[in-house]
């Protein structure tokens, strides 16, 4: 294979290595996040962000991906609109530990890049937030 990475003849221990590194480099922490509590603030956050979609975080965790034309279209009807009530689209988080190849089909049917979380359900960009706010102190 002169592409890509093969698995086949790899031990469990190496495999899941590789998966992990591949992790590490092409699923990125979400860069793109939403914290907002209503739709006029979440349309001000993704007017920051230098992309058409964002990932929705709640104190209860990743709850779907936003997309820009969603919320300018929702703006209309109530920028006061809670949050919470607005539909997003569901993405189910990738955890850190997934294997490669358990991975695969979900990367290449999603129109976003998908977020990693961890069993308690906090991506690698709040650990990154909560690092860097400690590092701070």
């Amino acid at each position: 294979m002169a592409y890509g990475l093969s698995v086949q003849g790899i031990d469990k221990a190496t495999r899941n290595a590789k998966a992990k590194q591949w992790l590490e480099t092409v699923m990125k922490p979400p860069a793109y996040r939403l914290t907002a509590d209503t739709i006029g603030e979440a349309l001000k956050q993704m007017k920051r962000i230098p992309a058409n979609y964002a990932y929705y975080v709640t104190n209860e965790g990743f709850q779907g991906v936003v997309c820009q034309e969603a919320l300018e279209d929702a703006v209309k009807t109530d920028k006061e609109a809670p949050m919470e009530e607005f539909k997003v689209e569901e993405l189910k988080p990738i955890s850190p530990d997934a294997l490669l190849e358990s991975i695969i089909p979900a990367t290449m049917e999603s129109d976003f890049p998908q977020p990693v979380a961890d069993a308690d359900d906090s991506s690698d960009a709040e650990k990154l937030d909560s690092a860097n706010k400690n590092k701070k102190s």
